[in-house]
């Protein structure tokens, strides 16, 4: 599923290359792991990146939870 990660978040770059994605892993126990992700840009292109990101987690059934 790591793979899947990696290929989400390399495609919305590819997709939105003005919105800079950062990704920050977390490791809370033994049986999961969290993805933090950030986009940096103007609000027009962080705002595409994030829906992009969001209907892709959807569509690999990861949970996608907002600030």
């Amino acid at each position: 599923r790591e793979s899947d990660l990696v290929e989400i978040l390399s495609n919305t770059q590819d997709k939105i290359p003005d919105a800079k994605i950062s990704s920050l892993p977390k490791f809370p126990d033994q049986d999961r792991f969290v993805i933090e992700v950030g986009a940096e840009g103007n609000t027009e292109m962080v705002t595409r990146a994030l829906e992009l990101l969001r209907d892709q987690f959807d569509q690999a059934g990861f949970h996608y939870k907002e600030p």
